[in-house]
């Protein structure tokens, strides 16, 4: 592991030594070097290394493979706010080199010598040795005691260091011995005190001198040069650095460095040199009072910057702090930018260092205050000492969060970020919108990070009776089914691992992409997923057969019970989709607490009720933004705050403000306000800051603005205000501000519907004149409606209606009432139905859970449906906003919106706004209604995400609904469509109804967009002039009129050009342009028209293209359209042109150019071939170096060079300027290195800031303050998520023949390609991968139109050498079709060599065309880097502590008992630290994993290791908690409350398995034998699974150990609970054995185990073995003959049991007991005690046989207890039986056989007998008869010879 190193900072002239001394670095060095001899000592066995290891009386902590770290130096010490004292401690890290590698530990480690080497020539080590690292860990007093007790004599005085020597762990090495006296490094010549005096005057008057020269001006860079050199000659003198501070030497270079004159600052850079190498303070000094001057870098040139960051340069480097950013790409920033940056960055080390100090200036205070006899003043000085910490820490926490601002932009992480906490903050990932996210803060979802994912459900915790939502979710994210789609995730793995936890057999799939045989949109039900690839097997309706798939290629659709193609038109209501997370009931105790009631308490303990007020940290964070105000403003903050807390006093200076409680209500309105006054570059910032989110967004803040407002900070800020609006439901649907005022969660649904009491309670004064859903949806009138409306409502309020359950059912009651009431045609009796519906519904809201059959609920839709297209034709104007009221809720309730228009709602609607056309609440809410039912939200740029868009299918067939009823009108009339315009006009009459219009306009722009047929009947119904009207709105109206007229002109095409010119059209469709560039997809015609609109100079649009020239959000556009469009010439040209046009308009730091420079040098690539194009590119570039030397610097590091130096091969002499732009670059290369190493430097010291605060925090167990924190971490954190392209995943590239046209797989342009030239089936590529880049995915580009050359069937295969490519990976067949052809994806494994083999083609040709192929490789982000760190500082912490409290249970075992608080309380900051601050589940999990290592496993490994003699404390604790089991039972005795720490602490240590299931998953004890020895019989041993049988079956011999893997936690607590038992039964059996109820007794003992086991550790296997265990190693250390007497025993009463139950008396009680005792017997199985046991009980068992007993009960206990009979006698005795039976019952069977034959043959002798008298025979005589009775009685069962003759 790479750790953060600290040592001084080191010079040119390196005099001064390491703080550790040259002792101590040859001392390390020399054991890295020894090597493997040295490996084999104590110091570097890892296996060996145990809890508490120690290296020279102090702690050795193993922190990974190859890695120790041992405390090595005490610091200093500091007093805590809490009067604590705390240590800084030096942990020197080891790295134990095993001869086979030379870097550190883990795999990122490498050497340090890669990235910059050593800093200003410090790098002395071979490439062998490797620098000493530090980690500086602030401890506490007993920690110290417990974990490094030897320092603590060793500790330096205060006066042979400095005071404080800048080596806390966030990276401020700048002041490193800022207070050293020169005596302390004595300089090569001494000097007697009379030459140092005479010096020291020498410098005083140089020092004046300089300053007068500088005052003079004439010839001043000359004559100050010569001053300054003769100064600095003495500044290398160390005796004479006092004196160059007291003269003020310090403030004139200051002056120096910034002049304007190269030599100068030159001169005035050595100068300072030559002093730091004496005194590093005074570097730091100047350095820092320079970075503290505001906007010193807006009046410094180039070279001034650069000399600055030269000497910055100096005092700091990543390598200073451990990191490594190899193969991380990291932003090229200009120099400006850059010494912005560092010069924030230096500021915040310096506050820190100030902080830091301020504990040990409290301690000396304190000292100096106590002896003072009164009191009050030592209160009153403890109150200074506290109010300096928080001015402090408050300075600290502002400067932070402005370097956290400053990076994010520079590092262009503020692209595409989220609005922060609806999603990103949980593990569970997702978002949260709307109206979940108001609640989200009293009900979360919560997952704990120390639960593996592969096993731990999320515990879902109810604040109230509602529902959980799920926290992954916005409900626009949901399909009408409540599953999410893939398009929620912001990963493909994320998305696999949702469906991979929801997909059950039997549930409908839907195909997301085609692949092979199966098709995109085909459907089909799951059947079964396995280990295999693809391992997905579905039954698919279009195959009528299985197919196997991905994961990552389905989408839930739902249950299959209903398997009809259109999905949409299912109803599935949404209160459905709320249940979907609620907690399985079928957990297994993996995965859910022990016991399954006990919740984990520091989960839980975190959900108390929300606070009124916000929290420090919330406060400073909006306190942030007001300090960016102007002091106007602020001074207005002051007074709203001022007024809003009446309490407060009447003043409000800083020191008030930043201990200020704010209310949350106060604290939405200063939000409100900082969202108008903030300045544009701040606003982005607020938009998407935690507070904004929580005490805006959440508390209903969009209700709060006017919607001009609204709209201008969604567009101003490129989207993020949209993102931010959208997030907290401030969107464009009646959900927006009354589900999220009020706080109303419960009684809304989540996807936002209306609810009316929300709307009253919304305070008057919150400025609701506007508001949304005031304006968008009327308000119900209730005056308005008859008298009598009460009581006909009470005919729905029945028993009947009452008595369902859900909404829906009631809802199907409700309308069956009024049909059946015959009352149809009463409009007043459909008005109250109407009425009684909508308010059922609001009352409803997302508590209920849908647990309807989808058929019932179907024909209750279906019902509801047509009473509503029914009732929407009234006449009735009352009955028609009413039902336009309930259609809007309904619509938004459930997912009924394509049956409703296929049911005839659209038309129905349209027909009554046609009807009421003059009737302004009818149009209001047929427009926001149409709004709903299209899913035209989707198109509001302001509200992202806040309505549920429809699926594809479902807006094609709502587009085809809207198209035929605009077809069906006859000609010249103005039709139904007509209404939506007519609507419009109407409402932009009409005063307070803006939102309206925006609804008008966003279903005019959702039926115009995708449809031209639509376009063109609206254009017929005069659409266009409504438009143009809309133009003179406020911005976001304008917009998008804008949008919908751009559809009609320019995609469609449905305007003349003479009537745009006419119009004076110009400036509205160059606004129209700019905003297609962001809205569409934008077309080449596109580019070109705004082309031609900026650069043609005869246009009079100055003002307005000046405006665009200037737009920093069109410049991004054309930027990121050039990377897209990088294959059309055309497009590259226009947008080269345009951006040309803005470069004659430049002016510094306006537009972010050196963004440009890298998709400038991808396209000039592209076209390397084309002169033109190459020639335009190469004058653009030199434009912009020549402008500003930074954007050279830039372009140095893009490798413009390179991309030069192959224009000059291909075009030679013809390009000008490619030599004047070569040797500009070349100038700047030295620059470009410099402002790598400050970048990779900053971002190094920010990342162990970062973690300084984590520990800190970690340590204080308070929240962390600092504003932004979380975005930072977010952007730390993108782990292994984050998937994009990556050049430089492959190395090159070969292919079989025509070897010329290779290059064109990868010029990134489709339009041409590689042919091959060979016989069919040789045609191959090659892939040579760049070492370690695993495939996530490997696509290739094809053409259908190449026909037969097409591929039709491709061959993929791996290799490490090209003799050896042989391994298949995948084979594909490609669709005739297809464009790009996915063969590989998410491999596990490293290939060097990838074979793409083209076995066939289309159509049976025979070379191929490949156009190109694109390669995903995990993209490098900070996560690893990251990662590393965190974990090994976090392991480190948690160990001392594990070590410290290890220790104090050694002296005490009652301190035990104390255990639990402490680690709850632990493991509690870090869930809730994870869950605020750690954005993904990977982020959070690793945390955890660390955690429980660190902390949790050496604790239980030493609580559970016993000595010799002594039993562990862990043994003791569980023995006391058996004896004490019986007395617990009363409620608050000492007893039960010490049981129920015990149970508490258990169940806290048991609740993580951190074993991996791989085979040696435990099985239970009963079914283990049985199984296994069913598979010997069957397979022998080399059946398939011979593997994990003979892995089982080893779980269950006899050994004496539970079968859990060795890391494994509870594999420790088990081994331990199995001495317990093992002791207990062992002393039962010495003291009961020859007791006459021994066996009674025994059976007691087992439930009594059985229950404790139960209590403590829930039935987790792991203890059920460890039970069974210790019940038979105690039976294996009884005597031979007790063993006999104990078996004997045991069958005795079985035996006793069984007849007891056999006899007319035998109870079920008994039975019970039975089955009770024979658990415990199963422990017998395996031993030797089982031989006797079976002598016994088969014993007994014959004789019960032999009387005839009760045979079912004997099979019943002989199959539970069948592995107890080694040798299965007693079942082959049953088996005897059975047989034995089954032959009687065969015999008495072949007896009646026999019968039947002979009296068969009897009749027919009669017959023939009888036949003969009647044709004169003699009669038959009695004789034969009587014989013939006597063979008939002799067959009969069970007659003997001597019955028939009696």
């Amino acid at each position: 592991m790479r750790i953060q190193q600290h040592r001084p900072p080191v010079d040119n002239e390196k005099t001064n030594t390491s703080r550790l001394g040259n002792d101590t670095l040859g001392r390390k060095r020399k054991q890295r070097l020894r090597g493997k001899t040295e490996t084999k000592g104590k110091v570097c066995d890892t296996a060996a290394t145990m809890v508490g290891e120690r290296r020279n009386g102090n702690l050795l902590v193993q922190l990974g493979p190859r890695l120790q770290a041992y405390p090595e130096e005490l610091i200093r010490q500091r007093r805590t706010h809490d009067g604590q004292t705390e240590y800084l401690i030096r942990w020197c890290l080891v790295t134990i080199d095993d001869g086979s590698s030379t870097g550190g530990g883990a795999s990122e480690a490498g050497g340090t010598g890669g990235g910059g080497s050593g800093v200003g020539g410090s790098s002395g080590s071979t490439s062998g040795e490797t620098k000493p690292e530090n980690i500086l860990m602030w401890m506490s007093t007993e920690d110290v005691y417990a974990n490094c007790p030897t320092l603590l004599g060793k500790r330096k005085t205060d006066t042979q260091r400095p005071l404080q020597p800048q080596e806390k762990q966030q990276g401020g090495e700048m002041a490193d011995g800022g207070q050293r006296s020169g005596g302390e490094f004595p300089a090569d010549v001494t000097f007697d005190e009379v030459e140092l005096s005479d010096m020291k005057e020498d410098v005083k008057n140089l020092v004046r001198r300089a300053r007068k020269q500088m005052a003079k001006k004439s010839d001043f860079s000359i004559s100050i040069t010569h001053t300054i050199h003769v100064l600095s000659a003495y500044a290398s003198i160390g005796s004479l650095v006092g004196v160059f501070k007291e003269t003020g030497a310090l403030n004139l270079l200051m002056e120096l460095l910034c002049n304007k004159e190269t030599q100068t600052r030159r001169s005035a850079g050595k100068m300072l040199r030559a002093l730091a190498s004496h005194d590093a303070g005074s570097r730091a000094y100047v350095l820092l009072s320079l970075s503290q001057q505001d906007g010193i870098e807006q009046h410094m040139d180039f070279d001034n910057r650069y000399t600055l960051l030269e000497l910055f340069a100096e005092t700091t480097s990543s390598e200073e702090h451990g990191i490594s950013f190899e193969g991380i790409h990291l932003p090229q920033i200009p120099g400006k930018l850059l010494f912005s940056l560092v010069k924030r960055y230096l500021c915040v080390t310096s506050l820190m260092d100030k902080l830091n100090t301020a504990g040990a200036e409290s301690s000396s205070d304190r000292q100096d205050a106590s002896p003072s006899p009164a009191s009050t003043s030592s209160s009153s000085t403890a109150h200074q000492t506290e109010h300096l910490r928080v001015q402090r820490e408050f300075d600290f926490t502002m400067a932070m969060a402005n370097l956290i601002s400053e990076l994010v932009r520079v590092m262009g992480w503020d692209r595409n970020r989220q609005p922060p906490d609806g999603s990103t903050h949980r593990p569970g990932g997702g978002g949260v919108c709307g109206e979940e996210q108001a609640d989200e803060g009293s009900r979360p979802v919560l997952r704990s990070i120390f639960q593996p994912r592969f096993c731990a459900s999320p515990v879902t915790i109810t604040a109230s009776s509602s529902v959980a939502a799920p926290v992954a979710t916005p409900p626009k994210k949901k399909t009408g089914n409540g599953f999410k789609t893939r398009s929620d995730f912001a990963s493909r793995s994320a998305y696999v691992e949702y469906v991979q936890d929801n997909l059950k057999s039997g549930m409908m799939v839907r195909m997301l992409e085609d692949y092979e045989e199966v098709s995109a949109g085909d459907e089909g039900e799951f059947r079964y997923s396995n280990d295999g690839s693809p391992p997905v097997q579905v039954y698919w309706n279009s195959l009528s057969r299985t197919y196997w798939v991905h994961w990552h290629m389905v989408e839930i659709l739902g249950s299959g019970s209903s398997s009809q193609a259109e999905k949409e038109t299912q109803e599935k209501a949404s209160s459905l989709t709320e249940t979907l997370k609620l907690t399985a009931v079928s957990q297994t105790f993996f995965s859910k607490p022990p016991g399954g009631l006990y919740s984990l308490p520091y989960l839980s303990e975190g959900l108390q009720m929300e606070p009124t007020a916000l929290s420090r940290a919330e406060w400073w964070e909006i306190l942030f933004f007001i300090k960016k105000l102007e002091p106007k403003q602020q001074q207005e903050v002051n007074g709203v705050l001022l007024q809003s807390l009446d309490d407060q006093d009447g003043e409000l200076d800083d020191s008030s403000l930043i201990s200020l409680s704010v209310p949350g209500d106060v604290a939405k309105k200063l939000l409100h306000y900082l969202k108008q006054k903030l300045p544009s570059s701040c606003l982005s910032d607020l938009l998407c800051s935690h507070a904004f989110s929580k005490h805006y967004l959440r508390r209903g803040g969009g209700c709060l603005e006017d919607e001009e407002l609204l709209a201008e900070s969604s567009l101003g800020s490129s989207g993020l205000g949209g993102a931010g609006g959208g997030g907290g439901g401030g969107g464009g649907g009646a959900q927006s501000c009354s589900s999220s005022s009020a706080a109303s969660a419960s009684s809304s649904s989540a996807m936002g519907s209306v609810s009316k009491k929300a709307k009253k309670e919304i305070p008057a004064d919150s400025g609701l004149g506007s508001s949304e859903t005031e304006s968008e949806l009327p308000t119900e009138d209730d005056s308005k409606y008859p008298d009598d409306l009460e009581d006909k409502m009470k005919v729905f309020n029945n028993p009947r209606v009452q008595g369902k359950k859900t909404a829906l059912e009631k809802l199907g009651e409700v309308v069956d009432i009024l049909r059946k009431g015959g009352s149809g045609s009463d409009q007043a009796q459909q008005l109250a139905a109407v009425l009684f519906i909508t308010r059922l519904l609001e009352e409803k809201g997302s508590q209920e859970k849908n647990s309807m059959r989808s058929d019932s609920a179907q024909t209750i839709r279906d019902k509801v449906l047509k009473l509503l297209v029914e009732l929407l034709g009234s006449s009735s104007k009352d009955l028609v906003v009413s039902t336009l009221r309930l259609t809007h809720l309904l619509m938004l309730k459930y997912e009924w919106r394509v049956s409703f228009a296929t049911e005839g709602g659209v038309k129905a609607i349209l027909s009554c706004m046609q009807e009421f056309s003059s009737v302004t609440h009818v149009q209001q809410l047929a427009l926001a209604t149409l709004k709903v039912i299209t899913g035209a939200s989707k198109h509001d740029l302001r509200s992202v995400g806040s309505s549920l868009p429809l699926s594809e299918s479902g807006t094609q067939m709502m587009l085809e609904i809207f198209a035929s009823i605009g077809s069906a009108t006859p000609e010249g009339s103005r039709g139904l469509l007509g209404a939506i315009p007519a609507a419009i006009d109407l409402m932009l009459n009409t005063k307070g109804c803006m939102l309206s219009v925006r609804n008008g306009l966003l279903v005019i722009i959702m039926l115009i967009s995708n449809h031209k047929s639509l376009a063109e009947q609206l254009v017929a119904c005069d659409v266009t002039a409504v438009l143009k009207k809309c133009l003179t709105l406020s911005r976001a109206e304008t917009m998008l009129a804008i949008i919908a007229l751009n559809h009609i002109s320019m995609v469609h095409k449905l305007e003349s050009k003479e009537c745009r010119e006419q119009l004076d059209f110009k400036d509205t469709e160059l606004q129209m342009l700019v905003v297609s560039l962001k809205e569409l997809t934008a077309t080449k015609e596109v580019i070109q028209t705004l082309e031609q609109l900026l650069c043609d100079d005869a246009s009079q649009l100055e003002e307005e293209r000046s405006q665009v020239t200037h737009s920093r959000d069109t410049y991004q556009d054309l930027v990121r359209l050039m990377e897209q469009h990088r294959a059309d010439r055309a497009v590259q040209l226009s947008i080269l042109r345009i951006l040309n046009k803005f470069l004659e308009n430049y002016q510094e730091d306006v537009l972010p150019w050196h963004e440009s420079i890298e998709p400038c040098l991808s396209s000039m690539t592209a076209f390397i071939n084309d002169r033109e194009v190459v020639q335009l590119f190469i004058r653009f570039l030199y434009r912009l170096a020549s402008l500003n030397k930074d954007y050279a610097v830039v372009m140095c590091r893009l490798g413009t060079k390179e991309a030069l130096v192959k224009a000059l091969d291909k075009h030679s002499t013809n390009l000008l300027l490619v030599t004047e732009l070569r040797d500009l670059i070349t100038d700047c290369e030295k620059y470009a290195s410099l402002y790598k190493k400050m970048t990779t430097s900053v971002l190094a010291g920010c990342i162990q800031m970062v973690l300084g605060q984590i520990e800190e925090h970690r340590r204080s167990h308070q929240p962390i303050n600092i504003p932004f924190f979380d975005v930072f971490l977010r952007n730390l954190c993108q782990g292994s998520s984050v998937e994009l392209k990556e050049d430089k995943c492959w190395e090159k590239v070969e292919v079989s023949s025509n070897h010329h046209r290779a290059n064109k797989l990868t010029d990134k342009n489709p339009k041409t390609y590689w042919e091959s030239n060979g016989c069919t089936g040789s045609h191959f590529i090659n892939i040579y991968m760049h070492k370690g880049v695993v495939i996530r995915q490997l696509a290739i580009l094809v053409a259908s139109e190449d026909s037969s050359y097409m591929p039709a069937r491709i061959l993929v295969l791996g290799g490490d050498d090209p003799t050896n490519i042989n391994t298949e990976l995948n084979t594909v067949n490609v669709t005739p079709s297809a464009s790009r052809v996915v063969l590989l994806e998410n491999m596990t494994r490293f290939w060097s060599i990838i074979q793409i083999r083209v076995k066939r083609c289309q159509q049976g040709g025979i070379d191929t065309r490949v156009h190109g192929f694109e390669v995903l490789g995990p993209k490098p982000t900070f996560w690893p880097v990251f990662k590393e760190q965190l974990c090994c500082r976090t392991y480190l912490f948690y160990s001392t502590k594990a070590h410290t409290w290890c220790q104090e249970v050694m002296e005490d075992k009652t301190q035990l008992l104390q255990l639990f608080n402490k680690l709850n309380s632990a493991l509690r900051h870090e869930q809730m630290f994870a869950d605020r601050f750690l954005p993904d589940a990977e982020a959070a999990e690793a945390l955890g994993r660390t955690c429980w290592e660190a902390l949790i496993t050496p604790i239980v490994h030493s609580i559970t290791l016993s000595e010799s003699s002594v039993s562990s404390p862990l043994s003791w604790l569980l023995s006391e908690y058996l004896d004490n089991a019986e007395s617990a039972r009363r409620c608050k005795s000492r007893a039960a409350i010490f049981n129920s720490r015990v149970r508490r602490l258990t169940h806290l240590l048991v609740h993580v398995d951190t074993s991996r299931p791989d085979g040696e998953e435990l099985k239970p004890p009963v079914k283990s034998k049985g199984l296994n020895r069913s598979k010997e019989l069957k397979n022998g041993k080399e059946g398939k699974n011979k593997d994990t049988a003979a892995a089982s079956s080893s779980s269950s011999s006899s050994s004496a150990k539970p079968k859990v893997k060795s890391s494994s936690s509870i594999a420790g607590i088990a081994l331990c609970w199995q001495g317990v038992v093992q002791r207990q039964v062992k002393k039962f059996l010495e003291s009961s054995c020859s007791l006459l109820d021994f066996v009674e007794r025994y059976r007691t003992l087992y439930l009594r185990l059985k229950n404790a086991m139960e209590e403590l550790f829930g039935q987790q296997t792991a203890f059920v073995l460890a039970l069974r265990h210790g019940f038979s190693a105690a039976l294996l250390q009884l005597s031979i003959l007790k063993a006999m007497h104990v078996s004997e025993r045991f069958a005795q009463y079985i035996d006793q049991m069984i007849q007891a139950s056999g006899a007319a008396s035998g109870s079920v009680e008994t039975l019970e007991r039975l089955q009770q005792f024979l658990e415990p017997m199963l422990f017998l199985s395996g031993l030797e005690l089982a031989n006797t046991f079976e002598h016994f009980y088969r014993y007994y068992l014959g004789d019960r046989l032999l009387a005839q007993g009760n045979v079912w009960l004997e099979s019943a206990v002989i199959d539970h207890i069948g592995s107890c009979f080694p040798s299965r006698f007693p079942q082959q005795m049953l088996k005897n039986l059975s047989e034995s039976a089954e032959l009687q019952q065969e015999f008495h069977l072949y007896r009646l056989q026999q019968l039947d034959r002979r009296l068969q043959e009897h009749d027919q002798m009669m017959e023939e007998e009888w036949g003969g008298v009647r044709g004169g025979s003699r009669r038959p005589g009695s004789g034969s008869v009587s014989t013939l009775l006597g063979c008939l009685l002799a067959l009969l069962p069970g007659r003997t010879n001597k019955t028939f003759s009696s």
